[in-house]
């Protein structure tokens, strides 16, 4: 019980930088600090739970922007050592996230995204982003995943879709 509130409270600190950081990105005198925090939340090793924290939590859109841009990022990064269930699960989260504003996206989901859990965004950019996360996602693994998978996934788009 403690652990999940000690990770919460990382987590939530995490987004707290992160929001910092993309406001003071815009004062001159604080750039380089502001881009040196969000460097190294790029460089993160596995920062999959914190950019899935700030996409879900964070009301500041540069914040969830940058944390689309982490975790499209990682996924490709940390491809060779994430397993094909970690890789479909994070593949599978930004396609519901970044369809959840189409409506209806959160309703249909399998992997249990409803509730909540998938962030309602606002930005047409973060939509974006998440959206070229997946596609190289899908591209990335199309080989190495068994066809049924493949056409799990096809199925799953076009029932989104």
């Amino acid at each position: 019980m403690q652990a999940t509130g000690s990770m919460d409270a990382a987590l939530h600190a995490t987004m707290a930088s992160i929001e910092e950081a993309c406001v003071a990105f815009l004062d001159p005198s604080q750039h380089q600090r502001a881009e040196a925090a969000l460097l190294a939340f790029r460089r993160e090793h596995r920062p999959f739970n914190a950019a899935r924290y700030i996409l879900e939590h964070s009301a500041s859109r540069d914040a969830r922007f940058q944390a689309a841009c982490v975790l499209r990022d990682a996924l490709m990064r940390e491809w060779a050592t994430l397993g094909q269930e970690e890789t479909s699960s994070l593949r599978r989260y930004m396609l519901h996230a970044a369809l959840a504003e189409l409506g209806g996206a959160q309703a249909r989901d399998p992997e249990g995204y409803a509730a909540g859990a998938v962030p309602r965004l606002t930005s047409s950019l973060v939509q974006s982003t998440l959206l070229g996360g997946c596609a190289l996602a899908v591209k990335r693994g199309w080989l190495g995943e068994p066809p049924e998978a493949r056409g799990a996934l096809l199925g799953e788009v076009v029932a989104l879709v």
